[in-house]
């Protein structure tokens, strides 16, 4: 996972405070792993780019003219200052040519030596975070919030709005930092900044309108699994080893076959507590694969030890009960290039429900999609409890308005286009960042579900063959063979069996969770593949005080300590399960306590 982050000044060199910053931004980028820097300088600017190991790609080119091209990620551009050149036409037209067509991850940043201006790109997805914050006539930009703050080269407070929506939904939305004055540069798109001003524009435009309506069930599926099968093959390209993050769903074992389809040495990792069903389906997965497979049994060890990495990489806008992947870290070590299927249910369909298609209204849609994604507190109440009294200003909006701002300007789009929205533009992006990112400073890590064939493919196709993933299932019944036999971990059914028994069970199971939420968690759930409710009841329950109770002064002003009191204890003595509000918590201290300057 390459970094990239700098100074920009409009006019003029840049002064000593400005150079002093970027030394505290190169140290604090540096700081967070061993690798190979490069750099770029020029008058007025200083740029930084750091690779973590052998597998990240990044570059920096240059023109005949000081003009320079940065790259976190492989933008697929060939390296000639001929394409600098028309590069730099295409992004002071507003377009972003050459680099649109690039397979996500990446993030790029453009110096126009001649009108000193300075052009930050994203990725069509907006994969590879990219942060941006102006101080008078400064841009400080990075991969990374932290650094920017800890630069000094402006003052900052606590954005309260993103605060708000990361303790409801478990991630930030929108463009929001936990820093008011930093923002995140929205996906497909382009900053400018130079003596005109700072201008965003997007160059990847909002979901297509369906193009490939005639499309039939099993053409569809043979599409996808074209699509992804090359996606995959890219991927891989040149790797003897290859390692797949196996679950017990369907995206993982559908790399896995493709993975086993190249011809390299392939082995698979799942992480969990023996016994749980995520568990057991990907060894039975991998046992009809003819895979190796190891299994990586989590204990709450890896929490504290791995926890300040896992919040650096995330800068806390994500919560701790999402940071398990990391136990898998010295297992993977060894692989050229790790596959990982994060976003494949968003992206086939998997959300999009019958009763989301069938809302006749907005208000209900925005209904449905805020019940299923607050996960964390549901409510301005709940929020209240917890959050310092002073805390909840009347300008920050209901959390709800983080997902209605989706369905606004649908156009002759359905309504439930923006429960679409919201999961793809916000909460997928987002959960990026808790899956792959966390190992991308050690490994390579590819998430093929991702690539620009496949998500154009399937952001094209009819609706009707997406609902209930019904084009993706298919996929797996005509070409994964004995993979499609396997049982999957959310029906519990062979993935080849009819589409009519699995949504039965569906139902089935929607009524059996509505029973349960009216009788007290003791333990983990069957399927669970972590035990984070009874780690926070018994062995990491000092380690929760310690950090949100006794640490408290980073939180100050922010969360009620009494809350967290009630929180602890109703958590503990009174059976309930509050471990997605205590992993928030923990992030949003840690996070609070790095850029506090905090021990």
């Amino acid at each position: 996972m390459a970094e990239i982050f700098g100074v920009f000044r409009t006019r003029g060199p840049l002064p000593c405070e400005a150079l002093e910053g970027f030394r505290r931004l190169s140290a604090d980028f540096s700081a967070a792993g061993a690798g190979t820097q490069g750099a770029f300088a020029a008058s007025g600017v200083q740029i930084g780019l750091l690779l973590h190991h052998g597998g990240d790609a990044g570059s920096v080119r240059r023109a005949p003219d000081g003009s320079a091209l940065v790259c976190a990620g492989d933008p697929g551009l060939p390296d000639s200052p001929e394409v600098l050149v028309r590069t730099r036409a295409a992004l002071r037209a507003g377009e972003a040519a050459g680099l649109a067509g690039a397979d996500p991850p990446w993030a790029a940043c453009l110096v126009d030596h001649q009108r000193r201006d300075l052009y930050l790109v994203t990725d069509a997805f907006g994969l590879r975070p990219l942060y941006y914050a102006r101080w008078g006539d400064l841009l400080v930009f990075g991969t990374r919030v932290a650094p920017l703050l800890r630069a000094g080269l402006g003052a900052w407070e606590i954005d309260r709005q993103a605060v708000v929506d990361f303790l409801t939904f478990g991630h930030v939305t929108g463009d929001r930092t936990f820093a008011k004055e930093v923002r995140l540069l929205a996906p497909g798109s382009i900053l400018s900044f130079g003596p005109g001003g700072l201008e965003l524009r997007r160059y990847a435009g909002d979901l297509p309108e369906e193009t490939h309506s005639k499309l039939g069930l099993d053409e569809l599926a043979e599409r996808m699994y074209a699509e992804l099968h090359r996606s995959v093959r890219s991927s891989v390209a040149g790797a003897s080893r290859i390692a797949v993050t196996l679950s017990g769903g369907l995206d993982s074992r559908a790399l896995l076959g493709f993975a086993l389809d190249t011809g390299a040495e392939v082995r698979a990792h799942t992480f969990g507590v023996p016994g749980a069903l995520d568990v057991e389906h990907a060894r039975r997965v991998a046992k009809r694969a003819r895979c190796p497979h190891e299994l990586v049994e989590i204990d709450h060890r890896f929490l504290p030890g791995r926890l300040d990495h896992a919040v650096g990489v995330t800068d806390g806008m994500v919560g701790a009960t999402h940071f398990h992947i990391l136990s898998l870290l010295e297992r993977l070590a060894g692989a050229d290039v790790v596959l990982d299927g994060l976003g494949g249910d968003a992206l086939t369909g998997r959300h999009l429900g019958w009763g989301m298609i069938a809302s006749r209204s907005v208000e209900r849609a925005v209904g449905r999609v805020f019940e299923k994604r607050a996960t964390v507190f549901a409510d301005r109440a709940a929020l209240g409890r917890i959050l310092d009294p002073g805390f909840l200003a009347e300008s920050v909006r209901q959390p709800r308005g983080a997902v209605s701002r989706h369905f606004e300007g649908l156009g002759g789009r359905p309504i439930w286009w923006g429960c679409h929205q919201f999961d793809l533009r916000e909460r997928q992006r987002r959960f990026v960042q808790f899956g792959p990112h966390l190992l991308r400073p050690f490994v390579k890590v590819a998430t093929p579900f991702y690539s620009l064939g496949f998500t154009d493919l399937v952001r094209r196709a009819p609706v009707r063959l997406l609902i209930e993933q019904r084009a993706y299932l298919r996929m797996h019944s005509l070409r994964l063979g004995v993979l499609a036999k396997a049982p999957d971990a959310a029906r519990n059914l062979p993935v080849a069996w009819p589409q009519s028994l699995r949504f039965a069970k569906r139902v089935f199971d929607v009524a059996a969770r509505r029973a349960r939420r009216f009788l007290p968690v003791v333990g983990s759930a069957a399927g669970s593949a972590t035990d984070y409710p009874a780690w926070f009841r018994g062995p990491l329950s000092d380690f929760v005080d310690e950090r949100l109770l006794d640490g408290a002064a980073a939180l100050e002003g922010v969360v009620s300590r009494k809350g967290v009191e009630e929180l602890l204890s109703d958590h503990r003595v009174r059976g309930g399960d509050r471990s997605e509000q205590i992993g928030c918590l923990l992030s949003l201290a840690r996070w609070m306590t790095h850029v506090g300057g905090r021990a």
